[in-house]
């Protein structure tokens, strides 16, 4: 079963396996977009499909469950979430491996990658990533 499937599932898991889940799901910030350039789909996805042929991005490898590689394979919630993108409107995603999450975000502010994913939200990223709206509102809990 993917990540995404078990948010679309609560018959399947028992509670203990929910309250993990979004506690998972409570630290996950949305992916950034390069504010180098606004990528913008505008009346013709046809256009914009053909004038970027693939969109490179990196991928937390240790984030798991939401983000993470595992035997050289992105997985994860992020990825489904990828995946799902690409199905219904056509674009495809190029993962591009770094040695550490600090170099990726080096390599995305010097626009050698499009794309990041479970990136947090912070003043000064802002200044440099463009956020799409969160595909997780996580939500402050107190558990006894």
């Amino acid at each position: 079963m993917r990540p995404i499937d078990l948010l679309h599932s609560r018959e399947r898991l028992r509670p203990p396996t929910l309250v993990w889940l979004w506690f998972w799901a409570a630290i996950l910030a949305c992916g950034g977009l390069s504010a180098q350039e606004r990528p913008s789909v505008g009346q013709d996805p046809a256009a914009f499909r053909q004038a970027h042929p693939s969109i490179r991005y990196a991928a937390d490898p240790d984030f798991a469950p939401i983000d993470f590689v595992q035997s050289g394979r992105h997985q994860g919630l992020s990825k489904d979430y990828l995946d799902a993108v690409a199905r219904h409107s056509g674009l495809r995603f190029e993962r591009v491996d770094f040695d550490s999450w600090d170099e990726a975000l080096q390599a995305f502010r010097a626009g050698q990658i499009d794309l990041l994913t479970s990136l947090f939200v912070s003043d000064e990223r802002e200044q440099f990533a463009l956020f799409s709206e969160p595909y997780l509102r996580p939500g402050a809990s107190l558990l006894t």
